[in-house]
C-alpha cells in the first residue's frame, strides 16, 4: 500500500442520540410462532423477512439516509446541504432529537425481533423439505443479521436493551432495560461465533454469495467487533481471513466505477440488494442520499441530502485515479457532488442533461468490500507496530 493510513473511520462514530431508557416491543404480528412456523417455506420466507426488516433500517421510510448519515456523515467525510433537513443538520453538529428519524431504533429492533423469531422457531420445523444442514444455515444468517443489528445499536447508542427472545403475543414482557455495551458486545461475539460455525462460503448465485450472509461476510463483520474493541491482534487475523479467501478481489484502478455500478462485483463482501421494480423494496437509499437535479439543465444538489466534505476534497490527492468516481467537482458552476453511487448511465454528461436520472435508482447498499478490510487489516498492525506488514498491503 503506497500510504499507510494512520486513522480510518472504523464502523459508525458513536452518536449523543437521546432515546428512551427502555425498550416497548410490539408483538411481530398477529400470527403466533404455532400457526406459521410449520414448513421449509415458513422458514426461508421469515428469513428473508429479517432481510428485508435489515435493508428497510438502512433504505426505507423517513430514515431512508441512515446509511450515509450513521456512516460518512459521522466521520466527517460528507457534510448536509445546507437548508435540506435540520435533523440531519442537527447530526452533523451532534445535537439530536428523539423525534429525529436518523435518532429511531425501532428498525434495527424490528430486525432483530424478526431474526429471534427465526432462531427459536426453525428448530422445531418438521418437514422433509427443511434437512438439518438448511436449518442449521437459516440459523446461522438470522443470528448474523441479530449480530449487525445489535453492532449497529451499541456503535449508535452504547448501552441498549438487549431482546434476544420472540415476542408473540400482546401477554408478552416487552419493557426491556438497557444494558451495558459490554454486554452487548459480548452477545455480538456469541452470535458471530455460532454463524462462522455454520456458513456456507458461496451460494449457487452471485447476488446470493454478495447479498446473503456467508463466511467472508461474518468475519468481516467480527474484525469490524474487535477493532471497535481495539483488540487489534484479534481484528487482524479475522481481516486476514477475508483477504485471503479467493471469492474477494480488488478490482484494477481502471474499474473502479464498477464497484457501485455493475454491483456485486469481486470486489463485494456483503451488500444490500436493491430492486425499485420489486414491491416493498423501494428507490436505493443513494438517490436520495446524493441525487441531483439533472432535468433543470445542471447538476445543482436538490435532490441530494449530503455533499462532500472539504476535509474528504483535501484528501483527495492531485492525480488519485478515484476522484473523476467519487465526486464531481462542479466546473466553476455547482458545488462538487458525491456521485460515484448516482452516475452510473452517463459520467461524461455531468453538468448537462441525463434522461436517466429517474426515480427508479437501484444501486445496491454495500456493507462491507475488500478493500473496507484490507484497510481494517492495515490499521490494526500498524497499531501492533508491525507497520512493515501493514504497508506491504
Amino acid at each position: 500500500m503506497k500510504h499507510l493510513v494512520k486513522h480510518i473511520f472504523i464502523g459508525t462514530l458513536l452518536l449523543v442520540f437521546v432515546a428512551c431508557e427502555v425498550l416497548e416491543q410490539d408483538p411481530i404480528s398477529s400470527l403466533s410462532s404455532g400457526n406459521f412456523f410449520e414448513t421449509a417455506e415458513h422458514a426461508r420466507s421469515a428469513l428473508t423477512s429479517t432481510y428485508a426488516a435489515f435493508r428497510n433500517t438502512l433504505n426505507g421510510g423517513q430514515g431512508n439516509v441512515r446509511y450515509s448519515a450513521w456512516g460518512d456523515l459521522r466521520a466527517d467525510l460528507l457534510t448536509t446541504d445546507a437548508g435540506k433537513n435540520g435533523s440531519y443538520d442537527r447530526l452533523d453538529d451532534n445535537e439530536q432529537n428523539p423525534t429525529d428519524p436518523v435518532a429511531d431504533w425501532s428498525n434495527l429492533y424490528q430486525t432483530i425481533a424478526r431474526a429471534n423469531d427465526v432462531i427459536a422457531n426453525v428448530p422445531g420445523i418438521e418437514d422433509i423439505d427443511l434437512t438439518a444442514e438448511n436449518k442449521s444455515e437459516i440459523l446461522a444468517e438470522a443470528r448474523f443479521l441479530r449480530a449487525l443489528s445489535y453492532f449497529y445499536l451499541v456503535r449508535l447508542w452504547g448501552d441498549v436493551p438487549l431482546s434476544m427472545e420472540p415476542v408473540n403475543s400482546a401477554s408478552d414482557p416487552v419493557d426491556l432495560p438497557r444494558v451495558s455495551r459490554e454486554v452487548v458486545l459480548d452477545t455480538i461475539e456469541a452470535d458471530i461465533s455460532y454463524a462462522l460455525s455454520r456458513l456456507p462460503e458461496a451460494y449457487s448465485s452471485n447476488s446470493d454469495t454478495r447479498g446473503r450472509a456467508t463466511l467472508g461476510a461474518a468475519y468481516a463483520l467480527q474484525a469490524h467487533v474487535y477493532a471497535w474493541q481495539a483488540n487489534w491482534e484479534a481484528a487482524a487475523a479475522s481481516a486476514q481471513q477475508v483477504i485471503q479467501n479467493p471469492l474477494y478481489e480488488l478490482l484494477p484502478s481502471d474499474r473502479y466505477a464498477d464497484i457501485f455500478d455493475a454491483e456485486n462485483t469481486v470486489e463485494s463482501i456483503f451488500e444490500l440488494q436493491i430492486d425499485p421494480f420489486n414491491a416493498g423494496e423501494g428507490t436505493s437509499a443513494l438517490f436520495i442520499d446524493f441525487g441531483t437535479d439533472e432535468q433543470n439543465g445542471g447538476v445543482t444538489g436538490e435532490l441530494g441530502v449530503f455533499l462532500p466534505s472539504q476535509k474528504f476534497l483535501d484528501n483527495l490527492e492531485e492525480g488519485d485515479l478515484r476522484r473523476s468516481v467519487l465526486v464531481f467537482d462542479g466546473e466553476g458552476r455547482f458545488r462538487p457532488q458525491i456521485v460515484k453511487y448516482i452516475l452510473p448511465f452517463s459520467r461524461t454528461d455531468l453538468g448537462t442533461s441525463v434522461d436517466n436520472r429517474t426515480s427508479e435508482a437501484d444501486n445496491n447498499i454495500i456493507i462491507y468490500r475488500l478493500a473496507d478490510i484490507i484497510l481494517l487489516r492495515a490499521e490494526s498492525l500498524n497499531y501492533l507496530d508491525r507497520t512493515e506488514e501493514a504497508t506491504a498491503l
